[in-house]
């Protein structure tokens, strides 16, 4: 845990997984986190979403990916099924742009959209 509304966890290949606006954050520093351990939930209010800065326009998470320790593009990057595009830049809500591909099946659903990712 980074703080009370950041978390980061890594995997033992190198990755982590960044997440921040997050409130109840339900695992400790050092533990282990399974596939489908719940970790918390985005922050819905404005002053914990951002306890460490920044904007918010409304509840929504921050998800970043590092590698070896250094921030990486999560263009093309497979998220369990779920292949990523990014947009055109950093924030671009513009579903023409930023979607996420099913590889199964090739439908595309817009980033802000709620999937299941079995």
């Amino acid at each position: 845990m980074l703080s009370r509304c950041q978390l980061r966890v890594t995997h033992d290949n190198g990755w982590a997984t960044n997440y921040y606006h997050m409130d109840g954050i339900q695992v400790n520093n050092n533990q282990w986190v399974s596939k489908n351990t719940k970790i918390g939930t985005y922050a819905s209010q404005r002053t914990v979403a951002l306890c460490q800065g920044g904007s918010s326009t409304g509840p929504h998470l921050h998800f970043s990916i590092l590698k070896d320790g250094r921030f990486t593009s999560l263009q093309d990057t497979e998220l369990g099924r779920f292949q990523v595009q990014t947009g055109r830049y950093s924030y671009d809500d513009n579903c023409q742009y930023t979607w996420l591909t099913d590889t199964q099946t090739g439908d595309k659903t817009c980033m802000w959209r709620r999937i299941s990712n079995p």
